[in-house]
């Protein structure tokens, strides 16, 4: 068996995608609760939005393949996909209006996109989708109590909104507490009735956010588009990164070479440069040579003329 090459360094790279075996496994766990994280995924996001996010959540799940709780798998999916629309969401805006809705679907969705991240995902998951409290409190990660507030209040968001009303809490009722007169009552039953009709108009709509056909293949080639895309970013930087450090070592080596030649130009005297130098250096250590010379020759001289002048002086 051939040894991986190794990676490149300071690439970065991420990571590779997982053996065929994680694939199957995240394919076979899709086909059984694929579809209802589709259609939250849609809910939340739209169907660009999900379309988008959808490889992002796939790629999650086959990471972890070997992690995966057995008995749980539908919770874990929809974990999941609950905790990258809820990121997305916050940042991508609300959910375009699918076209050709009826308009009592269109004014509810439109109403639904209206809620905030937090309070939409607890309604859809558990209003739309059917999830008990428990499973809430398991995929979205707060107490049931906190939950159960979230949705009460983006139905009252949902049926304000739909009614031509700005969401948020009205003004408080007149009179004493509740008690079990007949008009209060009626007033309770035509709330339920109010946000029963609701439910059955939104739960048609995210029913019809089953997916088409293919689309799992569509989000694995998306996935691995978007792997190959991090893989040559992180290259190109990678040689970024090599280009600007050959550059600041060559930078480096020339203002270390200008110092160099500036300082021999300092040290060096003025009009001959080194070589006048040396030469100059070479004349005064043969001057004294050529004085002590001409000493000796005048002394010569001397002694000559008077010995001369006493052999002359002798001879008379």
């Amino acid at each position: 068996m051939t040894e991986p090459s190794p990676p490149e360094p300071e690439a970065a790279d991420p990571p590779a995608p997982r053996e065929a075996g994680s694939r199957a496994t995240i394919d076979r766990l899709l086909e059984l609760h694929g579809e209802v994280a589709h259609r939250y995924c849609v809910a939340m996001l739209g169907w660009e939005g999900a379309a988008a996010m959808l490889p992002t959540i796939f790629g999650h799940l086959e990471e972890h393949a070997e992690a995966l709780d057995p008995g749980a798998e539908r919770r874990v999916v929809l974990a999941v996909a609950h905790n990258r629309c809820i990121e997305r969401s916050r940042t991508s805006g609300r959910p375009a209006l699918e076209p050709g809705l009826p308009e009592a679907a269109a004014r509810a969705v439109r109403a639904l996109a209206k809620l905030q991240p937090v309070g939409r995902d607890a309604l859809v998951l558990r209003s739309l989708m059917g999830l008990r409290w428990p499973e809430l409190e398991r995929v979205c990660g707060v107490p049931t109590t906190r939950s159960i507030m979230r949705v009460c209040r983006a139905w009252r968001n949902v049926a304000e909104v739909v009614e031509g009303r700005p969401p948020g809490p009205g003004p408080r009722p007149a009179g004493a507490r509740l008690h079990d007169s007949p008009a209060r009552w009626a007033a309770i039953r035509e709330d339920a009735r109010r946000f029963v009709a609701l439910r059955q108009v939104l739960r048609e709509v995210i029913d019809g956010y089953a997916p088409r056909s293919g689309w799992q293949e569509d989000a694995w080639q998306r996935l691995e588009q978007e792997r190959e895309d991090q893989r040559q970013l992180a290259r190109e930087r990678a040689a970024e990164r090599a280009a600007a450090e050959a550059e600041r070592i060559a930078r480096a080596e020339r203002e270390a070479m200008a110092e160099r030649e500036a300082m021999e130009e300092a040290a060096a005297p003025a009009g001959g440069g080194f070589e006048a130098a040396v030469d100059e250096a070479q004349a005064e250590d043969r001057t004294p040579a050529r004085t002590s010379s001409w000493r000796w020759v005048r002394v010569g001289v001397v002694l000559a003329v008077i010995g001369l002048i006493a052999r002359w002086l002798m001879l008379r």
